[in-house]
C-alpha cells in the first residue's frame, strides 16, 4: 500500500504538530553529544596563482644572480621570460644551466650574443614550454641546433648572425611548430632556405638580413 503523509491523510492539526514535535527531539542530540558543525567548502584555488606563488622563491633567488633577466611574464602568469642581453659577457653554458629549476615555466628565451655554445643547449631540455627562442650572435653551430628537437611548442625563432649551414636546417625541418624563424646572416644558402620551406609550409622561414 502506498504511504501517506498525515497531511495526506487529512489528520487533525494537533496530531501533525505533536509528531513534528517527536521527530524534532530524535534529531537533536543527546546528552554528552555536541551538535554537528557545519562544514564550510575549502575556497578553490586558482591554478595559476598556486603555481606562481611555489615559483617566486625560486625566481627570488635566480633574480640575485642574474638581477632583472629573469621576470614573470605579467603580474598575473606563473609563465617566466629570461633576456640575457644585458648580461651576455658573464653567461654562459653554466648559467643556462642554472635556470633548470624553473625551466618548466620559461616559454621566451632571449641568449642573443651570450657564450652560450653547443653544448649548453642541452639545457634547454629542462623548458619543454619554450617558445620563443633567440640565438643570435651566438657560437652556435650546426650540431647544437638537434638539441632543439627537445622544444615541442617552439614557434619563434632567431638564428641571425651564427653559423649555422644548409647541414644544420635538417635539424630544423622536425619543428612542425614554428611559426617565424630567422635565418639571414648565416651560412645557410637559397637552396637551404627553400627546403626548411618546403619541409614546413605553414612556416615563415625568413633567409634575408
Amino acid at each position: 500500500p502506498q504511504k501517506k503523509s498525515l497531511q495526506d491523510a487529512e489528520a487533525p492539526e494537533e496530531i501533525i504538530s505533536a509528531a513534528e514535535s517527536v521527530v524534532a527531539v530524535l534529531k537533536a542530540p543527546t546528552a554528552g553529544e555536541e551538535a554537528p558543525e557545519e562544514v564550510e567548502a575549502a575556497p578553490k584555488v586558482d591554478p595559476e596563482v598556486a603555481k606562481r606563488e611555489a615559483l617566486e622563491k625560486a625566481v627570488s633567488g635566480l633574480k640575485e644572480k642574474f638581477g632583472g633577466a629573469l621576470n614573470f611574464v605579467s603580474q598575473e602568469s606563473s609563465d617566466l621570460y629570461f633576456n640575457a642581453v644585458g648580461i651576455r659577457k658573464e653567461f654562459g653554458d653554466e648559467q643556462l644551466a642554472g635556470l633548470a629549476d624553473v625551466g618548466d615555466s620559461i616559454i621566451e628565451l632571449n641568449l642573443s650574443g651570450s657564450n652560450v655554445t653547443d653544448a649548453g643547449l642541452a639545457n634547454l631540455g629542462a623548458m619543454p614550454n619554450l617558445k620563443k627562442l633567440r640565438l643570435n650572435g651566438t657560437a652556435i653551430s650546426d650540431g647544437g641546433l638537434e638539441q632543439l628537437k627537445a622544444l615541442p611548442q617552439l614557434e619563434f625563432l632567431v638564428l641571425y648572425g651564427t653559423q649555422i649551414t644548409d647541414a644544420g636546417v635538417e635539424h630544423l625541418k622536425g619543428l612542425s611548430t614554428l611559426k617565424k624563424v630567422f635565418l639571414g646572416g648565416t651560412e645557410v644558402t637559397a637552396d637551404g632556405v627553400k627546403l626548411l620551406q618546403d619541409a614546413l609550409p605553414d612556416t615563415e622561414v625568413n633567409g634575408g638580413i
